[in-house]
């Protein structure tokens, strides 16, 4: 059993039914094996780094990474969104959608028995260098990651920092 009190359960799409514990800090979402949530090579709406979760405490941010077909939070185009139990992100007008889920809720079994859970290319950036305050450069994290990004190797098949 995982300590998250939020887990991402996708609704529609290959995969549905699967579920991605929100650890607090940042959890990556995308076809790039690298994230924290995987979603199927298949699903090809879907970029490889499409979107962050952003947690501190019971506070969500989403994150759109300037992916290819967007994200939406209940049908509305964002880049940024704070989430609310039972919101669903699109990936994509037309790609899978994933429902978030608050520990305690009926669906919470069902994401606790296929949680995923998988190591975070964001990981490194600590909290201390985005935020002072719960959100305070959360606008800005796409250019950390990526500042953080140029200065590493990075992996030819994927583009991505060797962390």
């Amino acid at each position: 059993m995982t300590d998250s009190p939020f887990f991402l359960e996708i609704i529609t799409g290959v995969g549905a039914g699967t579920g991605y514990p929100l650890a607090e800090g940042l959890t990556a979402i995308g076809r790039n094996p690298a994230n924290n949530a995987v979603l199927p090579s298949s699903e090809m709406l879907v970029s490889g780094n499409h979107a962050i979760v952003y947690r501190t405490g019971s506070t969500l941010l989403l994150q759109d990474m300037d992916s290819t077909n967007g994200t939406y939070v209940n049908g509305e185009k964002v880049t940024e969104k704070v989430l609310v139990s039972g919101d669903i992100i699109w990936l994509g007008k037309q790609g899978p959608r994933l429902r978030l889920v608050s520990a305690g809720t009926e669906t919470d079994e069902l994401c606790i028995s296929k949680a995923g859970n998988r190591g975070s290319i964001y990981s490194e950036i600590p909290d201390t260098e985005i935020m002072g305050s719960p959100f305070d450069g959360a606008s800005s994290l796409r250019s950390s990651v990526a500042k953080r990004s140029d200065r590493k190797e990075k992996d030819t098949s994927t583009g991505l920092p060797l962390v």
